[in-house]
Formats: C-alpha cells, structure tokens, sequence
C-alpha cells in the first residue's frame, strides 16, 4: 500500500507542476501577437498536450511489450 502512496504522491506533483507552467506560459506568451496569430505553434500548447503525448507512449509501449512477450511465450510452447 506504500508504494501506491508514492506513485499518487508523484502524480500529484507532476500535476501541480504542469499546472503552474500553463498558468506561467499563459502569462507571458498568451497576450503576444504570434500567439494570437497561430496558438498551435507555442509553447503552451506544447504543454498542454504533453499529458496526452505520454498516454500515447505509454500505450505504444504497452502494445509493444505485450506483444513481445506474446511472441516469446508462443515460441516456448512449440
């Protein structure tokens, strides 16, 4: 039960510091003509999507594991 402490307490952390660099990012680049111009050339939307870019590593890295370990299992019953 420790370590779910631990793994909650780190996500917590995480979220709170990708919260402050959105509301860093919003002050100081948000109110420039580029960002009014083209908003998806920024950082801050960089960093908006990061949480999803992660979820999508982290699936393609589990496809790809399982799959491999299903790859070697198959071998080993032949």
């Amino acid at each position: 039960m420790r370590r779910l402490y631990v793994v909650l307490g780190n996500a917590v952390i995480s979220l709170i510091i990708w919260l402050a660099a959105l509301i860093v990012l919003s002050f100081t680049e948000v109110p420039t003509e580029s960002f009014k111009a083209n908003p998806f050339i920024s950082y801050t939307f960089f960093v908006f999507q990061m949480p999803l870019y992660c979820l999508v590593l982290y699936g393609s890295y589990s496809l790809c594991d399982i799959g491999y370990h299903l790859i070697v299992l198959g071998k080993l019953t032949l």
